[in-house]
């Protein structure tokens, strides 16, 4: 059995959206998931999927309990939930071939795999193209595609003929008969319309109001219950009569009654109400429809199929792959595009170093042309500490909004949803996204200090402080051996505290689901952050902030500004907070993450 589900409850708060269901759907098969809209079945396929917590049950796939070893549940179950969203910056081609490599293809594979589905589902010509310039059904068909990557043989398909014309049904239907016949694939295809599955499923289940109320072939539900008919008659309670008389049980409304044959014969029947003065007016067949296998399985015609045993796990089947390294090459891949954004820490950091230049050699003028008696003569440091001040804000900046988009940008755009169907766990998807956090808030921080390095190396020397008088002698301030370790001690305090920025806005985005209210949040946190510094300085409490050990332009008492004070000549300028400028970051960005973790696992993925 491919797919087996028992007892399984979903639930939204106090809402019940599906209770106790139990389904079996079998290898080489196509079973018809039907329901009125809001019956229950995206519910079910999404708590089947984990992208929703389920409150009761269990599903296995191949024998593997999803529980359990989600991961190797998943590496087995394409899907397609309502209309999939793809990276709006990649080719339909690219989105296919990272989904391929983050469920653990190689690179080779992966873009075959992907050339291949395009081509099943006909959208080769448009393998270069954007999925944002897609049509619905184009969308729609680059959805199947993305659930048969991996040649994933069960398959759990919600209203796929959405936005499809007829041709796109009938190509649609082909490719899923030949997927049952020829690799023995399980799909399970919801539905709200009884006609869209008649003809294609071989099995079919029944969802009403979260419950299952039938199940079984189609020969059994269809085609074994006779045809519906209708018939409007002057006299429904002759007709009602009549037909009862006849062993057939009918539904009056108005003038209309509905009633199934049975074995008998129409000719018979409507002969019959004829002769029995019901003023028969008009009389035919009626389109099969939910509400009659309702009603059906509601007057006990028929129920739920029970389980048959369960069967052991396929000694075969592959394991998934590790997937946090998969899912850190993903999200680099996807993020890349924007790396641009670092450079402006850098071109900040560039610009602050140029400008101290320049007041360098107007104060050296100054004192060549004796308009000044001395000036102090920068060093590498001093420009090295100008462009921190300036840098790393925007790069603290820049992480906590970048940070909060890694959850919040994913689900408002609905492609977190493809990352979760690929074979990793909720803890592997935590991990990934919050080393993506973390590495991007050492990212910025690398642009800012690099590039407040070179400039400073290029434009200065990393030599001793000295004051140049108007007579040309010189006179030592600090040596530069005494300026390296406060260099070395405000490099290794930033990056410490670049982390803890990150992990504030990840916390953010895990806690929002949408991109734009997390970077309106984020903002708001790291601007009240770094503002209540001024606050907690009067009340002997700025050591706990994380904001406390970057610079800021708000008011700045970091280890940048000792450095910048001590390389321009004070003599006493230490840096205050010591003690805490490694375990409270840390700790901030540790609390973060915890507080996240819980969030996180038991989110909804829509």
């Amino acid at each position: 059995m491919a797919l087996r589900i028992e007892g399984l409850r979903v639930s939204y708060g106090s809402r019940r959206a599906v209770e106790d269901l139990s389904l079996v759907v079998p290898d080489g098969s196509i079973t018809g998931f039907l329901g009125h809209n809001g019956a229950g079945k995206t519910s079910a396929m999404r708590g089947v999927l984990g992208l929703v917590p389920i409150r009761a049950g269990r599903v296995s796939v191949d024998g593997i309990d999803a529980g359990r070893h989600p991961a190797r549940a998943r590496a087995r179950i394409g899907a397609l939930i309502e209309t999939t969203s793809f990276q709006p910056g990649w080719s339909a081609h690219r989105n296919l071939t990272e989904l391929a490599r983050l469920g653990g293809a190689s690179l080779p594979d992966a873009r075959r795999d992907a050339s291949h589905r395009l081509e099943q589902v006909g959208l080769t010509h448009v393998s270069a193209e954007r999925p944002s310039s897609f049509s619905q059904g184009m969308r729609q068909r680059l959805g199947l595609a993305q659930a048969l990557l991996g040649g994933r043989r069960t398959l759990l398909l919600d209203e796929p003929t959405n936005g499809l014309d007829p041709e796109g049904i009938a190509e649609l239907s082909a490719l899923l008969v030949q997927l049952r016949d020829e690799e023995g694939a399980a799909i399970l295809l919801s539905s709200h319309l009884l006609s869209e599955v008649e003809d294609l499923c071989d099995r079919i289940a029944v969802l009403r109001e979260g419950r299952l109320v039938a199940s079984g072939t189609t020969e059994q539900l269809l085609v074994g219950a006779g045809a519906p008919h209708r018939v409007r008659v002057k006299e429904p309670l002759r007709a009602t009569t009549r037909l009862t008389e006849l062993g057939i049980s009918s539904q009056v409304d108005g003038a209309r009654v509905d009633f199934e044959l049975g074995g008998a014969e129409p000719a018979e029947v409507l002969e019959s109400l004829v002769a029995a003065g019901a003023g028969v007016e008009r009389f035919g067949p009626q389109p099969r429809s939910l509400v009659g296998l309702y009603r059906r399985a509601t007057e006990g015609e028929f129920t739920a199929e029970s389980l048959p045993p369960a069967p052991s796990p396929d000694p075969h089947a592959r394991s998934a792959p590790s997937g946090v390294w998969r899912l850190l090459r993903f999200e680099l891949s996807r993020l890349a595009g924007s790396a641009w954004i670092l450079a402006l820490p850098a071109v900040l950091a560039g610009i602050s170093v140029a400008r101290l230049a320049a007041r360098a050699r107007e104060a050296a003028a100054q004192v060549e042309a004796e308009g000044l008696f001395s000036a102090t003569e920068p060093t590498a440091f001093a420009a090295t500490a100008a462009g921190l001040a300036v840098a790393l804000p925007a790069a603290a900046l820049i992480a906590s909004l970048g940070a909060s988009l890694l959850v919040a940008g994913e689900l408002g755009r609905g492609t977190l949803r493809n990352v979760a169907l690929r074979p990793l766990t909720r803890l592997q998807l935590l991990a990934g996204k919050a080393s993506v956090a973390i590495g991007l808030g050492l990212a910025a921080w690398f642009c800012a200090a690099m590039t407040s390095l070179v400039a400073a190396a290029i434009w200065f020397d990393f030599g001793d402080l000295e004051e140049v008088l108007v007579t040309g002698d010189r006179f030592p301030l600090m040596t530069a051996a005494e300026l390296w370790p406060e260099l070395n001690a405000a490099l290794l305090g930033t990056l410490v505290a670049m982390p803890a920025v990150a992990a504030v806005g990840f916390l953010v985005g895990v806690l929002t689901r949408r991109g734009v209210v997390a970077v309106v949040l984020a903002l708001i946190i790291h601007q009240l952050l770094d503002g209540a510094r001024a606050i907690a300085r009067t009340g002997d409490w700025e050591w706990m902030l994380p904001s406390t050990y970057l610079p800021s332009p708000l008011g700045d008492s970091s280890r940048v500004q000792a450095l910048a004070l001590l390389s321009d000549g004070a003599t006493n300028a230490p840096f205050e907070y010591v003690a805490g400028e490694w375990w409270v970051p840390l700790a901030w960005t540790v609390a973060c993450l915890v507080l996240a973790t819980p969030v996180l696992l038991r989110r909804s993925i829509p």
